[in-house]
């Protein structure tokens, strides 16, 4: 049989590409997540103000970082609920929709030193010249260690783990897919 007499043979429906949100769907989903990041989050902090306080002093969220940290915290999830409801939609793996892959031990050990690296750089070139860096921050507090670690949990993991899932692996989608990975070799 010629390739002639295969060319308008049906294309299996394994060797369909998978479906993909398209633009102003994925910016809707995006919106969406935004949104449930803010209501969540923001609820969150109301109902631990008015636990910890008796009211809610509205003129204190800004100013101390637990009640920052702790906003991120709950807000966090919910933003990745809407990404993962919108993935299943399309009964696809969310792991495979965003790309999620473990970075291996050398890559993560090299993030960190460059960070060292940088994070030493950056201090003493600031002392070298004297800069007065009390204007980063002037009036955040964190009440304790309990608020520091909240502000920690929230800054420096909730928020990059649900900025990376909703920027780089939802917004950022670019129909890839396990097939498109490898490369197809040619007949």
């Amino acid at each position: 049989m010629s390739n002639f007499e295969n060319a308008n043979a049906p294309v299996p429906a394994s060797a369909k590409s998978p479906r993909v949100w398209d633009f102003l769907e994925t910016t809707l989903v995006g919106l969406l997540a935004y949104g449930a990041f803010l209501l969540t989050g923001g609820l969150g902090v109301l109902v631990l103000m008015h636990a910890q306080y008796g009211t809610i002093p509205i003129a204190q969220v800004g100013l101390e970082g637990r009640w920052q940290g702790a906003g991120l915290v709950l807000g966090s999830p919910a933003a990745v609920a809407v990404l993962w409801v919108a993935v299943r939609k399309l009964d696809r793996d969310f792991s495979e929709y965003l790309a999620l892959n473990w970075p291996s031990s050398r890559e993560l050990l090299l993030a960190f030193a460059i960070a060292a690296v940088l994070l030493i750089v950056e201090s003493c070139f600031l002392a070298f010249v004297g800069a007065d860096t009390s204007w980063a921050v002037p009036n955040l507090n964190v009440q304790g260690r309990v608020g520091l670690l909240s502000f920690l949990i929230g800054c420096c993991l909730a928020a990059p783990i649900m900025e990376e899932f909703v920027f780089r692996g939802f917004l950022f989608q670019d129909g890839r897919s396990p097939s498109s990975d490898q490369s197809v070799p040619s007949s």
